[in-house]
């Protein structure tokens, strides 16, 4: 789709460096022993009564989400989460550029949205569950109140009642309304989950088809039971884990409860807001875990198989969905830049060494 506002020249060589087919044939040789892990949080219809209260920073739209994932079959190999755990114990090799699909917290529009778009395509994914959200059937308090005050709108007066409940005027400066959400949301975070929870309470007064919503342990066995899906645990109460007391209760419950839904050939793991330290790292891997992931965005060289201590992941966002970047809101939901979004995935550094202490990027 063309558009009237100016394209940044970085861009548009992006663009054509695509087109001409030179992005590509750099991905192929560059790429061929590595192994790229997509995360992706929400994917909703536009349509949708949560489209709306949605936080854009972790949604995409089904149109968009349907692009990307054929750009993905069209220059990665898609491989599900055993064939991953099977490279790992060294009994197989990865085929060249493979790429993994995995899904966050747990979220009802996986099922009803992104699973659909995933079979049509024929690319597995893994669903990491936070299984307190999935066993309460209630989401993370952020999301609700989020949600809450975007639905109710800059013209309604909760959102100027709760910064003043916080001590802090977030109508200065800013026209930005989705980003003073935000940043009250943030705001509300320092001062811990009790705070949160309870002002969600006082706040969130909308129906719920616009609230966010978790899947049920009923759409998670439904869901295992399709051979292109596997799942493993993001933890029980989606808290970072380095503060938490005792992450390994979490480490084990969260296998627990989700071992009550389903039966993963593979025990996995990926840290909440991709928080850990080495400690707790070993604590994981003491566990059972067999394979673990992070939010370090970079890809994982495979070529003497997979050596580095948890696998990094990154994120694809479309274009305008952030609202601390400037351009937010200037382009439609399913607007689709493929060369901007071949060279954010192909052009990641590669982890490739084994030692934690190491960056391991080449």
């Amino acid at each position: 789709m063309t558009h009237s506002w100016h394209i940044h020249p970085k861009a548009l060589a992006k663009e054509m460096l695509y087109r001409t087919g030179g992005l590509g044939a750099l991905h192929r040789r560059r790429n061929r022993e590595t192994l790229s892990v997509l995360m992706f949080h929400r994917v909703i219809d536009p349509g949708a009564p949560a489209w709306q209260g949605a936080n854009p920073l972790f949604t995409m739209s089904t149109g968009f989400f349907e692009r990307l994932l054929g750009l993905i079959k069209r220059h990665y190999t898609p491989v599900g989460l055993e064939t991953v755990a099977r490279a790992r114990r060294g009994e197989t090799l990865l085929p060249p550029r493979a790429l993994l699909v995995t899904f966050d917290d747990g979220w009802a529009d996986n099922v009803e949205f992104a699973a659909p778009l995933l079979r049509q395509a024929g690319v597995p994914a893994v669903f990491f569950v936070a299984t307190g959200a999935v066993k309460s059937g209630e989401a993370f308090w952020q999301e609700r109140l989020f949600a809450s005050l975007m639905v109710a709108g800059e013209s309604s007066d909760q959102w100027v009642t709760l910064g003043r409940t916080l001590g802090v005027d977030e109508t200065i400066g800013d026209t930005n309304f989705p980003r003073k959400v935000m940043r009250l949301v943030s705001c509300l975070e320092s001062r811990g989950d009790r705070a949160g929870q309870d002002c969600t309470a006082q706040f969130s007064t909308m129906d719920d088809r616009r609230m966010p919503q978790m899947m049920t342990p009923e759409d998670v066995t439904r869901l295992a039971e399709d051979p292109l899906f596997d799942f493993g645990t993001h933890g029980v109460s989606h808290t970072p884990f380095p503060a938490l007391d005792d992450p390994g209760m979490e480490l084990v419950q969260s296998w627990d409860d989700l071992s009550l839904w389903c039966a993963p050939p593979v025990k996995s793991l990926s840290f909440p807001h991709g928080h850990y330290t080495s400690e707790i790292l070993d604590q994981a891997k003491s566990t059972g875990y067999e394979l673990i992931f992070d939010s370090d965005k970079t890809l994982c060289g495979t070529g003497d198989g997979i050596n580095v201590p948890a696998c990094g992941r990154f994120e694809i966002r479309p274009p305008g969905s952030d609202p601390f970047n400037s351009d937010y809101g200037r382009h439609l939901a399913d607007d689709f830049d493929a060369g901007r979004i071949a060279a954010e995935m192909f052009l990641r550094p590669i982890a490739v060494k084994s030692t934690r202490e190491s960056t391991g990027l080449r």
